[in-house]
């Protein structure tokens, strides 16, 4: 007989016999006869490129809406803005949105505590300023409810 096969060569055409064509080895791909007990007609090579893996997005985070309020009320008290016009021309947003945000501070005290209790940032949008303003007009009985709702999801 010949020389006896080293023992890679022998783990390589016992797994090419076990399953067949295919023979996977980190980023190489081996394609060998489909006949194992024939010579081998070709074999090919492939070296795939491995893919960088892309880097992960920071988890988002929303802001609360009575936070908000609050700086921006703050800019009108401390001199930082001299008007609503000119908080929304410093943070690029409209007079509109700016009156929006300050309206959520004449809210039910109890609702603004709650608010307040869930922290600043959120990771969950679970309240926005569109969500409260239809509070405004509702009742201290239904700001309440909404309070409770509130606490409860802090907890």
């Amino acid at each position: 007989m010949g020389a006896a096969a080293s023992p890679t060569v022998q783990e390589n055409f016992l797994a090419q016999k076990q399953k067949g064509v295919t023979l996977k080895s980190n980023s190489f791909i081996k394609h060998g006869s489909p006949h194992w007990l024939t010579e081998r007609i070709f074999s090919i090579t492939f070296q795939l490129e491995e893919k960088p893996l892309k880097p992960q997005k920071p988890p988002r985070t929303y802001r609360n809406p009575i936070y908000v309020a609050k700086e921006y009320a703050q800019m009108l008290e401390s001199g930082r803005a001299k008007s609503k016009s000119d908080i929304g021309r410093k943070l690029n947003i409209s007079r509109v949105r700016v009156w929006q945000y300050l309206r959520l501070l004449k809210l039910n005290a109890s609702l603004i505590k709650s608010m307040e209790q869930l922290g600043d940032p959120l990771t969950k949008q679970v309240i926005t300023e569109r969500f409260l303003r239809p509070y405004l007009l509702k009742s201290h009985k239904k700001q309440k409810k909404l309070a409770n709702r509130l606490r409860a999801m802090s907890f």
